[in-house]
């Protein structure tokens, strides 16, 4: 192999991990997937918890007219949803495939000049690629939090807490709490407003639900107990628990969780529909993660001692008029 070759070859395998970012492995439920009701395809507000975007909805239920069109709705081939465009995929097609074969933006002139094509090339895809991404963060940037004064309440420790909320941990109403009101409207699906959402007053024993539930749920699905997964989550969201359950089975991987801590949390958004109310959360917490070997136990990835600290937003959901016991996870959503 000549020494152009060899840099044809190295800037090729360059450009995929540009392309291509993997994913690491996570011992916990995979991906942003349930449902928000009218909200489902809508980036929940921002936090102080929680200030960058949330990942879209990847799974869902919730029917939409731009489903098919959004990022991670579908699941892209190796160069993603940008091998689809006519730029793109004239660049790719004659450009890389063209030089791994001898013909890059220098044709049949061979050497160094073929090889400066190509790095011409992936400059140019690079810088494309870069475009790409920016244009789908701006389009997915949530709306600022809401900044509301007189009847926005802090749950922290201090004078006129109730006791045993959240240890050390903060929840924070974000101006949603009590008489306050989100004059923001709700957007459904098509991106439309819609009336069909009212604003919904969240109490403090509404945040210690929240609370034990990020921990019910993951503690449960590491242990792949569907039983109490049922109880405390979505139908929804249990069919989506057993399908990467049973893919761990099949890889003959087991996840192990334990010692989960709320270290601060923030109600995004709180807002009652004509059949449930919910609340979206941001939540910074920490835990044990790890995967294991189904059969002998051995760390495959994580650590069974080491926490591990995460940010995401969880959204809950109840029928009209429940009970803070009411809630049930229906949707998980990881922070950028």
């Amino acid at each position: 192999m000549t020494m152009p070759r060899t840099g044809v070859w190295m800037a090729f395998v360059a450009f995929l991990a540009l392309v291509v970012v993997p994913t690491a492995a996570d011992a916990r439920f995979k991906g942003s997937f349930g449902s928000r009701g009218t909200r489902t395809f809508n980036a929940p507000k921002a936090t102080p918890t929680a200030p960058r975007s949330a990942a879209p909805i990847q799974r869902s239920r919730t029917p939409g007219p731009a489903t098919a069109s959004r990022p991670g709705m579908t699941k892209p081939g190796m160069f993603g949803g940008m091998s689809k465009g006519g730029f793109m995929a004239g660049l790719l097609g004659a450009g890389l495939l063209g030089a791994l074969f001898g013909y890059g933006l220098s044709g049949g002139l061979g050497g160094i000049g073929a090889f400066l094509g190509l790095l011409a090339q992936v400059v140019l895809l690079a810088f494309a690629a870069m475009l790409l991404f920016s244009w789908l963060r701006r389009r997915n940037q949530p709306e600022p939090a809401m900044a509301r004064t007189g009847s926005q309440s802090r749950y922290q420790d201090g004078p006129g807490r109730a006791p045993g909320m959240m240890g050390r941990a903060t929840m924070n109403s974000n101006g949603m709490n009590g008489s306050g009101s989100d004059n923001s409207g709700a957007r459904a699906a098509g991106g439309a407003f819609t009336s069909q959402t009212k604003p919904l007053a969240t109490v403090e024993a509404d945040f210690n639900t929240f609370e034990r539930l990020l921990s019910d749920v993951q503690v449960a699905y590491a242990r792949e107990d569907m039983n109490t997964l049922r109880r405390i989550a979505t139908e929804e969201m249990c069919d989506y628990f057993q399908e990467d359950i049973d893919d761990n089975q099949q890889q003959g991987q087991a996840s192990r969780i334990s010692d989960v801590k709320l270290l601060q949390g923030d109600l995004s958004e709180a807002w009652k529909e004509r059949d449930a109310e919910y609340a979206t959360v941001a939540m910074r917490f920490s835990l044990n993660d790890a995967i294991v070997d189904r059969k002998t136990g051995k760390v495959i990835e994580g650590s069974l001692t080491e926490p591990n600290e995460m940010s995401e937003i969880w959204t809950f959901v109840r029928r009209p008029g429940g009970s803070p016991d009411d809630w049930k996870l229906s949707a998980v959503q990881p922070v950028d």
